[in-house]
């Protein structure tokens, strides 16, 4: 037991409350003072620890409890029975200088689970009130202000733990999930925002710690997991219970990104704000081409190829799943690279903000009204608003983002570039359609990736012909369903000859990737005919640093408008909500 300079325990404490056990998060957030979403607590944990821990006989609770010297109660119980249940009442009363009024609490009855109830009033509690009148003759304070003085400190003393069964839960502006940090990384619109947020190890229950990938340094905080927030505001509550069903109904399945639960707050201004909890992606799929280099060996081909494919199953699962007994049926609405995160080494589906789920039919061919679209990735009969669509109206979403991922695996992000420039000539969108048939642009591109695909690779060919053939089609019903395009697709990638039957000159693949930085990089700095050094420094291995966009985007030529839409889609402004 340590004490402070002027020799008292109670000195001591206090400073280990602002100190030692207090914690104070940061946020970048613009107007951080009014949104309220970070706010210093006590690591209680510490606090408990400390004043059990027995010195001489006793323990520093019981010593403490000596020294403030509580106003006595008829029938008073003991300190040690006391801080039994109301270690964290006695904390608080002594962090407000009320210390002495322990007994008084205790003897109404008022322990720590009153004190952490949100809907338990201090202030209309008629037991507390009334001891506090009847024992506390003298004390220079009235109900109303000691009330007062606790409520607007209580609850730095109960954060909120990260656990399995965090539904909905409304904190209102009281409790809140202790986050280290929180950073907007993605900004939709006027109505919802995306962060990372960071979280110390220690408020993370373990049956929530193992869907939350490796702790990463939190600098001064120590080990902390990761996650991501979705925060959408008030005016689309709608939306909000959307995305909670969404996740109800296909959680812990294979492919969906994990949402770890929901709650809403109220800021600093009254204003309410709904979040949905999601595991950390690393980047999406628009990111992962800018990033990384595609593949070269057979087998490096093959492995890619098996994972981007694994979206074809979150798909069919999304399509037809059972949930309480009964089986869905659901649209997703809105497949497209931005909503295929990256999650370790899984790709996953992401953002069910436009999803429909309806319950099973008999009808064979079963439609819903989809509310809104991002035109870029829509299929034609989104066009036409108020108009039912079938579910194949995904598998074209999903043909699409095939053709840019062959497009990638072929020419890389160069490529990926001039294909959209390439839809998009003399048109005011870079959609797939032209409001009824495939662009015959799409059909020319993919012949020309065909000319040049590798020897090695045996499965973008095929792929682009199950595009061609059957996803990418004007008519809904004459598209694959999810199910029969995870068959295809499984068949295909059994299919690709072993890489042992594509051998290749290892030493030669490593002298090229010896050479392979970004390709804009490479573009912009190597000057032919130049002397060797000045020549863009390689980076070994496939991966490779993030590239400055507007440098691509100077490079590549593009018109001004199309500079902000480079790395998104072009929107139906009337018939969209941008998405993360």
């Amino acid at each position: 037991m340590q004490t402070s300079a002027n020799g008292t325990l109670k000195t001591t404490f206090r400073l280990m409350l602002e100190n030692e056990w207090r914690f104070k998060p940061r946020c970048n957030l613009q107007g951080h003072s009014a949104c309220g979403c970070l706010k210093p607590f006590i690591k209680t944990g510490l606090l408990v620890s400390w004043m059990r821990d027995v010195k001489l006989s006793k323990s520093n609770g019981e010593l403490l409890f000596e020294e403030i010297n509580p106003i006595k109660t008829p029938l008073h119980s003991s300190a040690s029975t006391i801080l039994n249940d109301s270690i964290l009442v006695f904390s608080l009363l002594i962090k407000e200088k009320h210390g002495r009024l322990i007994h008084i609490f205790h003897r109404a009855g008022f322990d720590d689970v009153k004190l952490r109830d949100t809907k338990h009033s201090m202030l209309d509690d008629k037991d507390l009130r009334h001891a506090y009148t009847k024992h506390s003759m003298g004390y220079p304070s009235t109900f109303e202000k000691l009330v007062e003085d606790l409520e607007s400190s209580k609850w730095e003393f109960f954060p909120h733990f990260l656990g399995p069964k965090l539904e909905n839960k409304e904190f209102g502006n009281k409790l809140y999930i202790p986050f280290c940090r929180q950073e907007a990384v993605t900004q939709l619109g006027a109505t919802a925002v995306v962060y990372v947020a960071i979280i110390q190890e220690y408020f993370v229950a373990d049956e929530v710690r193992a869907y939350l990938g490796p702790l990463i340094d939190g600098e001064s905080y120590g080990p902390c997991y990761r996650l991501a927030i979705n925060r959408i505001s008030d005016t689309r509550w709608n939306e909000y219970i959307q995305e909670r069903r969404a996740f109800k109904g296909i959680r812990d399945k294979k492919g969906i990104l994990r949402c770890l639960g929901s709650y809403n707050f109220v800021d600093n201004q009254g204003k309410t704000h709904y979040n949905i909890l999601l595991e950390f992606a690393d980047l999406n799929l628009h990111e992962f081409f800018m990033d990384f280099d595609p593949p070269q060996l057979a087998e490096e081909v093959n492995s890619q190829w098996a994972e981007l494919c694994e979206i074809a199953s979150a798909i069919e699962t999304l399509h037809n799943f059972e949930y309480d007994g009964a089986r869905w049926l659901g649209w997703h609405g809105d497949i497209k690279p931005r909503n295929l995160l990256r999650v370790g080494k899984e790709w996953k589906l992401a953002d069910y903000g436009f999803t429909v789920f309806e319950a099973e039919s008999l009808d064979y061919s079963p439609r819903t009204l989809l509310k809104e679209c991002t035109q870029t990735w829509g299929a034609p009969e989104t066009v036409h608003q108020g108009a039912t669509v079938l579910q194949t109206v995904d598998t074209w979403s999903y043909g699409c983002v095939l053709s840019i991922i062959a497009t990638w695996m072929v020419k890389g992000v160069k490529g990926v570039i001039e294909y959209q420039e390439y839809r998009s000539q003399d048109r005011p969108s870079d959609a797939f359609h032209n409001d009824g048939d495939v662009l015959p642009q799409i059909r020319i591109w993919h012949d020309h990736l065909k000319q040049i695909i590798r020897q090695s690779d045996h499965i973008t060919g095929p792929i682009l012909d199950v595009v061609d053939k059957h996803l990418l089609l004007r008519d809904p019903q004459a598209r694959f369903k999810s199910a029969e395009l995870k068959a295809i697709l499984s068949n295909i990638l059994a299919g690709a000859r072993r890489p042992y039957q594509s051998p290749v000159d290892m030493g030669l693949i490593k002298a090229l990737r010896d050479v392979q930085g970004h390709p804009m990089e490479l573009m912009a700095t190597y000057k032919i005919g130049r002397d060797s050094t000045t020549r863009q420094t390689v980076f070994p291995g496939t991966h490779r640093p993030k590239v400055n966009k507007s440098t691509i985007t100077e490079i590549a030529r593009k018109p001004q408008y199309m500079v902000l839409q480079l790395w998104g889609e072009q929107r139906d402004e009337s018939n969209h909500r941008p998405t993360y």
